[in-house]
């Protein structure tokens, strides 16, 4: 039986384990390999622990500002468009320059794919 929070509890236990190691130029972060290899699962998370009331802006900020935005899918750029545009203005306000940067990047890896398509 899966717990019924795994989308909050997941997002949350990956963000609470962010750690450095000083000295050895170790960095564990296991937020950023759940943005690059479950980027719904984060998008999930996300949206459950804004509906809690728990501050999101970090975790949207790293989330927009990861190294896997830059290769994603069309279909998963406009989930993550939507979810932005229906984030209340209080938890939007404080994401407004990540999120403008996450997306102004996207018409051109759209623009790339369009012009591979019709060649």
């Amino acid at each position: 039986m899966t717990d019924p929070n795994w989308r909050g509890s997941t997002t949350r236990r990956a963000i609470q384990g962010q750690r450095r190691e000083w000295g050895t130029s170790l960095e564990h972060d296991p937020f950023a390999g759940l943005c690059e290899k479950r980027p719904v699962r984060v998008l999930a998370g996300l949206r459950y622990e804004l509906r809690k009331g728990s501050d999101i802006a970090l975790p949207w900020s790293q989330f927009l500002q990861s190294a896997g935005r830059r290769a994603d899918k069309p279909k998963l750029a406009g989930l993550i468009a939507r979810r932005l545009v229906a984030l209340p203005h209080s938890a939007f306000a404080p994401i407004i320059m990540p999120a403008s940067y996450a997306q102004r990047s996207l018409p051109n890896a759209r623009m790339r794919r369009a012009r591979h398509r019709k060649a």
